[in-house]
């Protein structure tokens, strides 16, 4: 089980690498700062199934899910900054 998570661990990080690169050479896409705290949460998610799976100390595990929401949060701040205001009022 462990070497799945790891693997879709691998996976995040290959998709960030992905569209960062997508957007970097072709301009198009979203730019980094609006898909990394997202794919950030979900890859320290798992780093924290990860750690929970494992025989790793309960710290590890709370680190992880602490530094997941944090991402989280930073994710929807941004979300809601971005969002128009009601009838284009500017926020």
């Amino acid at each position: 089980m462990l070497m799945v998570v790891d693997g879709l661990i691998a996976l995040v990080v290959l998709e960030a690498l992905a569209l960062w690169g997508w957007h970097h050479w072709t301009g198009r896409g979203l730019p980094a700062r609006a898909v990394l705290p997202n794919l950030a949460a979900g890859a320290l998610l798992m780093l924290a199934l990860h750690f929970a799976l494992s025989s790793a100390q309960w710290p590890q595990a709370l680190a992880s899910l602490a530094a997941a929401g944090l991402c989280h949060a930073m994710d929807l701040r941004g979300r809601w900054r971005d969002r128009p205001g009601p009838r284009g009022v500017d926020r």
